[in-house]
């Protein structure tokens, strides 16, 4: 049994790093449309469809907590730190409220199911392309 504990918490780990330079989207109901959260290497932006910014945040990954400070968005809180847990299975991303003192950002992030966006197609020029561009 404590093998098996050990290797769910290695599991854990390694799904937390998972999260860099990745998009996930999910239905928030205060503005009813789909909203999407795009991870880099150290921030991250929540978006809606039309592109408006709801968050704007660096963060610190520190095993599978993630820590946040907001420099933008409609729902940012400046000054204040929030930490979370996150949780990914499969396609899907849950974060999980270890503690934020801004409302609006906790609304924004938790009690969703984060749906992982394929990365885009590498695109690879072809034959002709490489000519034309040549001649």
């Amino acid at each position: 049994m404590l093998v098996f504990c050990g290797l769910m918490a290695l599991a854990v780990r390694s799904n937390a790093q998972s999260v860099l330079h990745t998009t996930w989207k999910t239905y928030y109901l205060p503005i009813t449309d789909s909203i999407t959260v795009r991870f880099g290497a150290d921030s991250m932006a929540v978006t809606t469809s039309t592109g408006a910014a709801l968050l704007q945040s660096t963060f610190k990954l520190e095993k599978d907590v993630l820590t946040l400070h907001d420099y933008g968005g409609e729902n940012m809180c400046a000054d204040l730190a929030g930490t979370y847990h996150v949780r990914i299975m499969d396609d899907t991303l849950i974060l999980i409220m270890d503690e934020d003192p801004c409302d609006a950002r906790g609304g924004t992030l938790i009690a969703k199911r984060w749906i992982r966006v394929a990365a885009p197609s590498a695109v690879v020029p072809t034959a002709a392309a490489k000519k034309k561009k040549r001649g």
